[in-house]
């Protein structure tokens, strides 16, 4: 996956470029992408995602996340533009010469249906087909998704996670909702009540499920690890109010094979249990072991 950060740092290759901010990825964006891939052989497939810097909104998916996304689903370039004042204030003809003609080399760009852009969002699917076709630039527009007659959209998405209704939320995506990362250091209590976490930091602007316990898929060093993950504060042995994502692997040998710096992949499958606060160390390892057992059944029961 080749990565850009402006539009003058692309090469100039003939590029099939789809269009937007493709927050989450979900199963709208993936048929774009689809469509792209299957027609487009001989282009450079790109990405090329909007963002605001600074921007407070939660994230299904950080840049980091979204650019590895892209290249397991198949594109081979990514461009991230700041949508700022000289972006926002370009007019859809000044749009479309500048950048899909004379910067990306564009022959072919792929939106959805409620596409628009230009100054004010005067732009839509037919402004962009219309000034495309002066430069010989095809435009594909795929309607969006709908799943029982409801569209697919990052925002019912986020609705689902922010609920904890993580099979709903997979179903939306297409792929489980996930937060991936490096491991870093935590307390180290896991080891010494016998259940050791591998610990993630997750980015600010990540948008998390509800603190709790959650049946998890895990994949490091190329595999796929049945897991647990709990999110939340750790109230029964700190004050801190730091949200970590602990993640107890269900293979221990593995689990001791993957120290701080390793890269991880947490899929969250299905909500366990809301977080609680124990009175005491044993009695929040008899629930981690009731957790586990519940946990296991479940993976005993899809296999």
């Amino acid at each position: 996956m080749r990565y850009y950060d402006s539009f003058e740092q692309y090469d100039s290759l003939p590029c099939a470029v789809m269009i937007g901010k493709f927050d989450g990825l979900h199963l709208g964006h993936r048929a774009l992408i689809s469509a792209m891939i299957a027609k487009e052989t001989n282009l450079t497939k790109m990405i090329l995602s909007f963002e605001m810097r600074g921007s407070k909104a939660e994230e299904i998916l950080t840049e980091r996340e979204k650019i590895a996304l892209c290249e397991e689903l198949g594109l081979n370039a990514f461009l991230h533009v700041d949508f700022d004042e000289s972006i926002r204030n370009l007019s859809p003809e000044q749009f479309v010469t500048e950048y899909l003609y004379s910067s990306l080399n564009a022959k072919a760009v792929y939106v959805g249906g409620n596409f628009r852009f230009g100054k004010d969002r005067s732009g839509d699917t037919d402004t962009l087909q219309k000034l495309c076709q002066k430069y010989g630039i095809r435009v594909t527009v795929i309607s969006g998704v709908t799943i029982d007659g409801a569209p697919v959209s990052a925002t019912e998405i986020r609705k689902k996670i922010s609920s904890g209704s993580m099979q709903e939320a997979s179903e939306l995506l297409g792929s489980p909702y996930f937060i991936s990362g490096t491991v870093v250091m935590g307390r180290q209590l896991g080891r010494v009540m016998r259940f050791p976490t591998l610990n993630l930091l997750p980015e600010q602007n990540k948008i998390l499920p509800p603190n709790g316990v959650y049946r998890t898929m895990t994949y490091a060093k190329g595999r796929a690890i049945p897991s647990i993950t709990n999110v939340g504060t750790k109230p029964s042995v700190t004050d801190e109010k730091t949200v970590v994502v602990e993640t107890h692997l269900l293979d221990f040998p593995l689990s001791a094979s993957l120290g701080y710096g390793s890269d991880i992949r947490v899929e969250f499958l299905s909500f366990i249990r809301p977080e609680q606060k124990f009175n005491g160390i044993e009695e929040l390892c008899k629930q981690i072991e009731r957790d586990i057992r519940v946990v296991k059944l479940e993976f005993d029961c899809e296999s």
